[in-house]
This record gives structure tokens, sequence and C-alpha cells, in this order.
């Protein structure tokens, strides 16, 4: 087995992307519907933030987006801004007025069906930790759907932590997306066009993600083995980006996400119904209409490691390149349209073309 390390540059984010949005559906009971959820954040970017405003549907159901509800984020200074409904219950707050700030304290106020939903204020940390990712090639033992147990190729990422020596105690989460192209079939025809790729952006990890918290009685230092484990598949023949999503976080929203992270991963998804409820900092004064969810102030910081094919012992034949043996009809649908594909886009990311 070959083995390589590569350590990754660590980055402050000064832009959220929108695609790194976070929504938690917790489903209190599939009889329970038009139950609020209120979800979102306020980073240390100059905006925007998004808000999401959603009614449960019962049955499983994820939430449904409400476009009807008057947003406001409010910070501890008294400032407050209103913010725009964009399309399924997201809401954009431009950070024109209320911007992130470190060390500042913020909250939402959310009217809805003339009830006042209010977020407790939360505070944006000031520490942050130093995280590096490596990553080695390994073999991992697979079950096949005939029951069959298949040795596979993969790749394997661990995550090292080391936070500064400072009094008190500091939360964080980690999460991890990739982005990688798909090329469609280059069929043969009289103008010689060659079709764009498509990007392909989606979550990964070993699990839904990654929470740590340090003291000042604890080890500065922690190695999360096996961060992200991911079988080599037709992705690898090209550029392929894995992205780590580092949020330093207050107490209060380390709580909710424990919560969340205990019930969705005894259940499967964070999609899927939990047997229990997850207690958020949304208040309402008439105890009879709850809301579920959180708004927390966090501090955002994004690294990008980048596999490229020459990195790499895998080798596999592409199954869209053309071959004049092969019936059009015998190719994948995506090899045809791979705008089809979850999470595709023509557009590359913004950081497609600068991270290298």
């Amino acid at each position: 087995m070959v083995s390589m390390r590569v350590k990754i540059l660590f980055y402050s984010v000064m832009t959220f992307l929108l695609s790194c949005e976070e929504r938690y559906f917790i489903s209190l009971d599939p009889d329970v519907t038009d139950q609020l959820v209120i979800n979102g954040f306020i980073d240390q970017s100059e905006g925007p933030y998004f808000i999401y405003v959603a009614l449960t549907q019962g049955d499983w159901r994820p939430p449904l987006g409400i476009e009807n509800a008057e947003v406001v984020i409010k910070d501890e200074a008294g400032q407050e801004e209103s913010c725009a409904h964009m399309y399924e219950g997201k809401y954009s707050c431009a950070g024109d007025v209320v911007r992130g700030r470190l060390g500042v304290a913020y909250q939402i106020e959310v009217t809805y069906d003339n009830q006042l939903f209010t977020s407790s204020p939360d505070r944006m940390p000031l520490v942050e930790a130093s995280s590096l990712m490596s990553w080695t090639e390994d073999q991992i033992i697979t079950t096949s759907i005939n029951g069959v147990d298949v040795m596979e190729s993969s790749i394997n990422f661990d995550l090292d932590v080391s936070v500064p020596n400072s009094e008190g105690f500091h939360f964080f989460q980690w999460r991890f997306e990739e982005t990688y192209q798909v090329r469609e079939t280059d069929f043969p025809d009289p103008f010689g066009t060659i079709p764009p790729p498509c990007y392909i952006t989606k979550k990964t990890g070993s699990k839904q993600f990654e929470l740590l918290f340090f003291n000042e009685f604890s080890s500065r230092q922690v190695t999360l083995d096996d961060a992200i484990v991911r079988l080599f598949d037709q992705s690898f023949l090209s550029k392929h980006i894995f992205i780590m999503y580092q949020h330093a976080i207050s107490e209060s929203y380390f709580n909710y996400l424990s919560q969340v992270k205990t019930l969705t991963e005894s259940t499967g998804t964070l999609f899927d119904p939990p047997s229990g409820r997850v207690q958020g900092n949304i208040n309402t004064i008439d105890a009879t209409v709850q809301a579920i969810g959180f708004f927390g102030a966090i501090r955002v910081d994004t690294s990008y490691s980048v596999i490229y094919p020459n990195q790499i012992n895998y080798t596999q034949k592409d199954g869209c390149l053309y071959d004049p043996s092969i019936a059009d009809y015998q190719y994948e649908p995506y090899c045809a349209d791979c705008i089809k594909l979850s999470g595709s886009l023509k557009e590359p990311p913004i950081y497609w073309s600068t991270v290298n």
C-alpha cells in the first residue's frame, strides 16, 4: 500500500458560502404539524447571513419553508436589521447594519402568525483552533449487495486539532464537503462541440459532523482518526477537492448540536425522525406555541485539500469516455446529462480555480 500524507493550509473565511448553510430538521412526532422550525447563524464575514424558517408537516417529511415571516437580526449594542425572504423559507440578512464580529452577542426575532419568537443571545467566540488534515491511501472492507466482504481502496483523512493555552472552555464543530467534476460523453457532432463539465458538491465524512471541547485541564492537541473515509471511484479521475468547515461555537450551541448528533446518528441521517426532543434557543411568550431550532454566532474557518489523479494509485476507465463500439443507450444516464446528478452545477464554485 502506498501511503501519502499531505498537510493542508488553514484559511480564515471572509465570505461564507451559501452551500455551507446548515439545516437540522428535527421532527418530534410523525403526527405533529405546523410547528415552527428556525435555524441559522451569523459568522465573522461581511455577510450576508441566512436564516431558515419552516413549518413541520408530519409523516416524517422535511419542514416546509414559509415566506411570510418577519425576520430581524440584532446585536448586543441594539442595532437591528430586517432580513429579506429569498426562496423556500430562506431569509437573507445583508449585513449592512448588523455585521458579525468576534466577541459580540447576537439574536434574532421572527414574527409569524401574530406570534413573536426570539432567540437567546449567542456570543461569537474569540478563540480559534489550528486544524490540519492529512490523508493516506488505504484498503477497507465493505460488504457487497450479495453479502460478500470485499476489499476496496479508499482515501482516509485524519484531523489534527490544537488550541491555544487559555482559560475556560472552548467548543468546536467540524463538517466536511467534497467537490469534483463529471464530464459528459463527447459524442461525435458536426460542430465538434465539447460538452462542459458539471461540478458536484456534496457532504462527506464518516459522521454528520464532529464535535470537541477543550478546557485548561484537557489536552490541547487531539487527533480525529478517519474523519473522512472515501472510497475511490470515477470522481478521482480528475481534480477532487475536500473541504473542511471549522466552527468555533458557544457552549449552548455545542449542547444543542450534541443533542442533534446523538439523536440523528442513532436513527440514520439528519432527515430521519429522532426519538426525542432537542432543546434549542428559540423562545416565545406563549408556552403553548413551541418552536425548535437554534440561532448561533460562530467563528468560521475553512481549509481545502486537493487530490489529483497523479497523486494516487488508482486507475479505472472513465465510464463516460466515448467508445464507438458502445451504443449510446449503454452509457450511464448522467454521461448524457450530468446536471441530473444531485448537487450538480454547470458553473464551478468560486474556489475551484484558486485552490490547487
